[in-house]
């Protein structure tokens, strides 16, 4: 039985009751392929000829009740707060860092300091999320320095509680792993034999954002789930395997590719007799769940399905298994030569249960119902050529970066969708569970938190100075109805 995220299944309801018929996958087939999915389609693209904005005016399914439920972004909220700061990074777990001048401070989501100036440095660049694809987690980690003597070794949660870790002789300092999202320190057993390799052993400290300490002599890397990947020499060669992070081994180092768990699986590849690699999945006791047979490495799980590509594309293209391994829905050569849709190719599902083809031409959710990207957003009322937009996020040195489109924050229980409407290059976005559209307003817009519930945003505005057009940036957070809660204040005159 295929397991969701409690959410998804009030997206799917949401999503799909108000989806125009002509989208559905066609209930006669357990594997639909692309051809059914869009076999309705065909007199709908000959109507709406080349102009995607004609369609949604005259889509008879729009509701009403869709534009009603627009609202419009940049408004000031009752309670706002104003914040004498040269920079605001984003909100990690309920609380975000604020900068004036080489001065740091922690703020709550109501905008007040509950770490004061110059008690300690925080270091908030790039450490804010971990990254996994194109789903984003906040890691409830803040680092910093004591005093200007230390440098950035320390570590407090949100909640405020440092996280010293284990006081240990001959052992280093904290530090984030691969994935940013737990805290490794380590101890050299310099009382033990060297190994094969010329080494002591070494053993190892993982500390969650919570404070629980873990410790055990597996080094494991990019940890997810609980589950990290460890490396041992086995064969004259290295091999990998997995262990929890409490130590218990669920797997011996047998698989020559192992990536990390998504969705309670995780890919491994073996060899086979003739040297060539075959993948396969294993479940979080270890179990391999779908054996090593795919020739091409096949994607993560998200969402119960993974996406796998055959060596012989006779058949299909490419495909989407679920969890037992049985193929669920294909895309053939000739789908895509008799529809034209060179552009629709897809990847992995977000968290929420949808996913965009490649230029965000078409969208599909978990049914594996396929539709235009106008129908997508006629559903909310939302007219014009809108075009997926991306979060806008820090990534060190104060340096700001654009993500890709339709991505998801895990754990945030109303995701949002970020979308722009030509000509403005504003953004707004869709919130999921509440079908709440947030028109576009901002000129940059960061994730969302999963705790504050807000989210790092900025408008440029021209405006005329000494005979002179400069553009002045307004800066703040914004709560999910796109209203300012936290405002950069203009600062002294002088």
């Amino acid at each position: 039985m295929l397991k969701f995220h409690p959410y998804n299944f009030l997206l799917l309801i949401i999503l799909l009751s108000n989806a125009p018929s002509y989208g559905q996958v066609s209930k006669k087939t357990s594997n639909p392929t692309l051809k059914e999915s869009f076999e309705e389609l065909k007199g709908i693209f000959k109507k709406k000829g080349t102009d995607n904005s004609q369609s949604i005016e005259k889509n008879e399914n729009q509701s009403i009740s869709r534009s009603r439920n627009q609202i419009v972004g940049d408004k000031l909220a009752a309670d706002v707060v104003y914040i004498e700061a040269d920079r605001l990074c984003d909100f990690n777990k309920g609380k975000a860092i604020i900068q004036k001048g080489t001065a740091t401070a922690m703020i709550d989501a109501k905008g007040n300091i509950v770490v004061p100036f110059n008690r300690y440095r925080f270091f908030a660049l790039d450490n804010t999320y971990s990254f996994f694809n194109d789903n984003v987690s906040a890691n409830g980690i803040f680092q910093f320095a004591p005093n200007e003597k230390e440098g950035f070794t320390h570590f407090m949660n949100a909640g405020g509680k440092e996280l010293t870790g284990p006081t240990v002789e001959n052992s280093s300092s904290l530090s984030f792993d691969e994935s940013k999202s737990i805290l490794i320190k380590t101890k050299t057993l310099y009382n033990r034999p060297r190994n094969a390799q010329g080494h002591h052993p070494t053993l190892f400290y993982y500390m969650t954002s919570d404070g629980q300490v873990y410790q055990h002599e597996k080094q494991l890397g990019y940890i997810r789930e609980g589950i990290g990947i460890y490396s041992a020499y086995s064969g004259n060669t290295w091999k990998s395997g997995y262990a929890r992070l409490n130590g218990e081994s669920i797997t011996e180092a047998v698989y020559d590719e192992a990536r990390p768990f998504s969705n309670g699986m995780a890919l491994v590849g073996q060899r086979d007799q003739f040297g060539q690699i075959k993948y396969g999945y294993i479940n979080s006791d270890g179990k391999l769940i779908i054996p090593c047979m795919f020739s091409k490495r096949p994607s993560d799980f998200w969402c119960g399905y993974a996406k796998v590509e055959p060596k012989d594309k006779s058949e299909f293209e490419y495909g989407y298994i679920n969890k037992a391994g049985k193929l669920i829905f294909t895309i053939t050569m000739a789908d895509r030569k008799k529809y034209g849709l060179n552009n629709v190719t897809f990847g992995d599902f977000q968290d929420y249960g949808m996913m965009s083809s490649i230029g965000g031409f078409y969208v599909m959710d978990t049914t594996f119902r396929i539709i235009p990207k106008a129908d997508f957003f006629a559903r909310y009322g939302i007219a014009g050529v809108a075009h997926f937009k991306g979060a806008y996020y820090d990534r060190g040195n104060g340096k700001r970066h654009t993500g890709k489109g339709l991505f998801s924050v895990i754990g945030e229980s109303n995701p949002k969708i970020y979308f722009s409407i030509n000509p403005s290059a504003h953004i707004g976005f869709i919130n999921l569970a509440t079908g709440q559209v947030v028109m576009p307003a901002f000129s940059r817009l960061g994730y969302f938190d999963p705790v504050s519930h807000l989210a790092y945003a900025e408008i440029d505005n021209i405006v005329e100075k000494s005979g002179h057009k400069i553009i002045e940036t307004k800066k703040g957070y914004i709560n999910e109805q796109g209203e300012w809660i936290v405002l950069q204040s203009k600062g002294s005159t002088w």
